[in-house]
């Protein structure tokens, strides 16, 4: 399966965490004007990254630096071609794609504050990103936070989850906006993009934290 498009409508970090979602192995394409880099996947795993310059093809990062580079990539445009595999090419990514994915989760979660993103609507759908390393029993969370992912099951829209919470518009949009800065939840990716997983063990432990978390609230 190729999928392509503009990094303003799918951030590279967005990207990564759904071809970890999929297990998907293939080489994704991501360009710009001034620099070209390639980063190859095994199983949902990045094992190889490179950022060159496209006047010369000088390597400027390579591994983990390249993967942290690409993170602050706001424009441009990438292609995926699944099936590819990186035969003769040295590891370079050494860490855990979930490791990169969390700590620059960290660092956007620094930089933003808990306002709803303006792209953020009632109809926006969201789905729960539950295999985040990371995600443990010990999640701190508002009550509003811990209810919200009690009502996403596979899918829902905002709206959705005002009308079974019954809480505010605007307490369920922060809400949202937390979690999704935090890597807990994601906007529902494209239909094209790849399948949801089965459950892993992290599923359990999110589920048996927020039912303990549920139990608390209501004593």
């Amino acid at each position: 399966m190729g999928l392509e498009g503009k990094l303003n409508d799918m951030p590279v970090l967005d990207l990564l965490r759904v071809f970890q979602r999929g297990a998907s192995s293939g080489k994704l394409s991501v360009w710009t004007e001034a620099a070209h880099a390639i980063v190859w996947f095994q199983d949902g795993q990045a094992v190889n990254a490179v950022v060159l310059r496209r006047s010369d093809l000088r390597p400027l990062f390579v591994g983990e630096h390249a993967i942290s580079d690409l993170f602050t990539w706001h424009d441009g445009n990438f292609r995926f071609a699944e099936g590819d595999t990186p035969t003769g090419y040295a590891m370079t990514v050494t860490q855990p794609t979930n490791a990169l994915i969390i700590k620059a989760l960290q660092q956007r979660a620094v930089a933003l504050d808990r306002r709803p993103a303006d792209d953020l609507t009632m109809q926006t759908p969201v789905v729960i990103m539950t295999q985040m390393a990371g995600v443990n029993e010990n999640i701190h969370m508002s009550v509003e936070e811990w209810y919200v992912l009690t009502h996403i099951g596979q899918q829902a829209t905002i709206e959705q989850l005002v009308n079974a919470s019954g809480l505010p518009a605007e307490r369920i949009f922060l809400a949202v906006q937390h979690l999704i800065d935090s890597g807990l939840v994601m906007r529902a990716p494209l239909a094209n993009l790849p399948p949801r997983q089965p459950a892993a063990a992290s599923d359990a432990n999110l589920t048996r934290a927020i039912r303990r978390r549920l139990q608390q609230i209501s004593a």
